[in-house]
């Protein structure tokens, strides 16, 4: 049980010895490479000498008044262009396949993020009738 045992470890190849003390085995690193950092040990995933992060892109292309319109053909286009002549929140709701509660959020989070007003009244059938403010 005290014989030495070397083998190379794949994945860093560092050399480690497999040493018996009577509990069991152990492996350690070879002197050489047991002064390495555990940064260095892992490909340097911890270490301060990483490129700072690119500054991200706008998402939101705006129009020339200001207002800001989605992707073509994506839900938040097609939700601003049915504001634009007004629509009902079951129109919304058919166009988008969202549910009431998930247009709702939408309409306020319209309002304050992308500042646009949006007015919302009640139709002559009762349904509420929501359209951007101008």
């Amino acid at each position: 049980m005290g014989a030495v045992s070397w083998r190379a470890a794949a994945m860093a190849g560092v050399t480690l010895a497999l040493v018996g003390d009577g509990r069991g085995r152990k492996g350690c690193p070879t002197a050489t490479e047991g002064t390495r950092t555990k940064a260095k040990a892992h490909g340097g995933r911890k270490g301060g000498n990483t490129a700072p992060k690119a500054a991200k892109a706008s998402k939101t292309a705006k129009t020339k008044t200001g207002a800001p319109v989605g992707r073509d053909g994506s839900k938040k286009a097609v939700v601003m262009g049915m504001l634009a002549n007004g629509a009902t929140l079951a129109e919304v709701m058919a166009a988008t396949h969202w549910q009431a509660h998930s247009v709702r959020g939408f309409l306020s989070t319209a309002t304050k993020k992308q500042g646009i007003k949006i007015e919302s009244t009640r139709n002559k059938a009762g349904e509420r009738f929501y359209r951007i403010a101008k």
